[in-house]
């Protein structure tokens, strides 16, 4: 057991014993109690921000099916993006875990060699609200004929993506039954890589237009 184990264990123990304590002071036990609870939670925080070598342990194995493209899984929320050393890099960068020990970069299509590891902090959450209204308000206004282009566009492409999922079903069954035609998988593989792209498209316009908001 760590120091800092020892030390809430103990303060959760004197909580009790100043609880059952006729004199004492009225929410001493509390204060106590919610001290053990900071410490607690505050040493978690910290273990998380720790690095953690390769060689101890890797990232929880992520569940993927064989049929699935990385950016399909980075988009699902599949696979989990982490901050890691690269061998023999002087800073740290990010990539993502596919499983077996390969460390991903979506951007060049490539894997590397990773020493060491940690999960990616929250994200910051603006808490001054009136700052955000304003940021919003003094954002510049999409043209009214490029938001319909966009608009028209994003339809265009998420009705591309309806057809490709029924492309996309009829071409599973049709290697799942005859699994030894090479030419059903290939077709799967580009009707996988177009829904990719149309969603990177589609999320691009969504981004777009929120910059606008």
């Amino acid at each position: 057991m760590s120091t800092i184990d020892e030390q809430v264990k103990k303060l959760r123990k004197y909580a009790t014993y100043i609880g059952n304590c006729a004199g004492a002071p009225f929410g001493s036990r509390k204060i106590l109690e919610d001290a053990a609870n900071t410490i607690e939670f505050l040493s978690a925080k910290l273990e998380e921000s720790k690095w953690i070598s390769c060689s101890d342990h890797l990232p929880e194995e992520p569940e993927v099916s064989p049929y699935d493209t990385i950016r399909t899984l980075i988009r699902e929320g599949l696979i989990q993006e982490y901050i890691v050393m690269l061998y023999g890099a002087a800073k740290p960068t990010t990539l993502w875990y596919t499983g077996d020990g390969v460390w991903y970069d979506p951007y060049s299509e490539q894997t590397y060699l990773v020493t060491a590891w940690r999960p990616l902090p929250e994200p910051y959450k603006p808490n001054n609200q009136a700052a955000v209204e304003k940021n919003r308000k003094t954002k510049p206004k999409m043209n009214e004929d490029i938001e319909e282009y966009l608009i028209e566009k994003k339809t265009m492409y998420q009705e591309r993506i309806t057809r490709l999922e029924k492309q996309e079903h009829d071409l599973r069954e049709l290697s799942e039954r005859e699994p030894g035609r090479g030419e059903a998988v290939e077709s799967l593989n580009t009707v996988i890589k177009l829904q990719d792209r149309y969603n990177a498209i589609i999320d691009f316009i969504v981004e777009l237009k929120e910059s606008y908001l």
